[in-house]
């Protein structure tokens, strides 16, 4: 299969979808659902804007990965703007989502060539993923050593 653009957005928008149903407690599916509660509602904003801000992309392609209309996408991000000015919970809370969002994509990114080569390459990424949830400058540190060990055994 060939990977597009396109499928980069909606693997990430359904990513992002996970993690902030997680935060707040909703089924990621209703993050993409027509669900109007209140709840749901604030899920899916916050979503949109981080999916927004993880891929860089305009209103038009967000929307198809969030089977959403593109003035949805626009209603969100004006309201999550005027959340951040009212509520201090959401702004706090907005860029750490944020940054657990591109932690869980840089392990997703990790575990891929996982499942291509066995053994010990299979326990070290585990483990980065793992720890990466935690100590991200260690973990960096880490990938970089085992990166540099595996450029040099190459050569």
């Amino acid at each position: 299969m060939i990977v597009t653009p396109q499928h980069k957005v909606q693997a990430t928008a359904r990513l992002v979808s996970r993690v902030v149903a997680e935060q707040y407690r909703v089924a990621a599916v209703d993050i993409a659902s027509q669900r109007r509660t209140r709840v749901v509602c604030e899920a899916r904003w916050v979503a949109i804007v981080i999916a927004g801000r993880l891929t860089g992309v305009g209103g038009y392609r967000l929307g198809s990965a969030f089977n959403l209309d593109p003035t949805t996408i626009l209603y969100a991000r004006r309201k999550i703007a005027a959340m951040v000015g009212d509520n201090l919970a959401v702004a706090g809370l907005l860029p750490t989502l944020q940054a657990r969002c591109e932690r869980t994509l840089a392990c997703a990114a990790l575990e891929r060539p996982a499942h291509d080569q066995r053994g010990r390459n299979e326990r070290v990424l585990t483990e980065l993923c793992r720890r990466l949830n935690t100590d991200w400058a260690g973990t960096i540190t880490q990938l970089e050593h085992l990166l540099f060990e595996e450029a040099r055994d190459a050569a």
